[in-house]
C-alpha cells in the first residue's frame, strides 16, 4: 500500500463549456435587452434572465476553474466539490452504485412540445454502512462514470474490508 495506490480523478471541464457558453450568451442577450428596451416589462424580463443565466454562468465558470476532484487512497475517498469537501473511509462504504438523477423536475407538457433528452445525467452513489456513515453522491461531470464506478469498486474491494475489532 504505497504511493502507487493513491489516485486523483478530476471532473471534466470540457463537458461544462457548452452550457457555460449558452448561459453567457443568454446573459449577454439580457444585458442588450436591458440597455436597449424602453418598455418596463422588457427591462424586468432582462434583469430576471440576467440573474438566472448570469448566476449559472458564474457557477459554471467557477467549476471550470476549480473542477470537482476525487482523491482515492488506501484509507478512503476525499471528494472536493465547488462548495465543500467530503471524506469517507473505505470501511464505512457498503456499496457503490451508478444512479440517474434529474436536476430539474419539469411539469408535464403536451406530446407535440416534448423534448427528447439524449442522455440522462448520472451520478455515483456511495452507500454508507448503517449507523456508521451517511450516503455520498458524486455528481460530475466525470469523464466516464462507468469507469469511475469500476475504479471505486476496485478500491472498495481492496481496502473496504473492516479490520478485526471494528464495527
Amino acid at each position: 500500500m504505497g504511493d502507487g495506490d493513491t489516485r486523483v480523478i478530476v471532473a471534466s471541464r470540457g463537458r461544462l463549456a457548452p452550457a457555460a457558453l449558452v448561459a453567457a450568451a443568454f446573459s449577454a442577450g439580457s444585458v442588450w435587452l436591458i440597455l436597449t428596451s424602453s418598455h418596463p416589462f422588457e427591462k424586468i424580463l432582462g434583469w430576471a434572465v440576467l440573474v438566472l443565466f448570469g448566476s449559472g454562468a458564474v457557477v459554471m465558470a467557477l467549476q471550470m476553474a476549480r473542477p470537482s476532484r476525487l482523491t482515492l487512497d488506501p484509507q478512503g475517498l476525499t471528494s472536493r466539490a465547488l462548495f465543500g469537501t467530503s471524506y469517507r473511509r473505505w470501511t464505512d462504504v457498503q456499496r457503490i452504485d451508478l444512479v440517474e438523477y434529474s436536476q430539474y423536475a419539469l411539469p408535464p407538457v403536451p406530446a407535440f412540445l416534448s423534448i427528447q433528452i439524449q442522455q440522462i445525467p448520472r451520478a455515483v452513489k456511495l452507500t454508507g454502512r448503517s449507523g456508521v456513515a451517511a450516503d455520498l453522491t458524486l455528481k460530475g461531470p466525470w469523464p466516464n462514470v462507468e469507469e469511475l464506478v469500476a475504479i471505486l469498486d476496485d478500491y472498495l474491494s481492496r481496502f473496504g474490508r473492516p479490520q478485526s475489532g471494528t464495527p
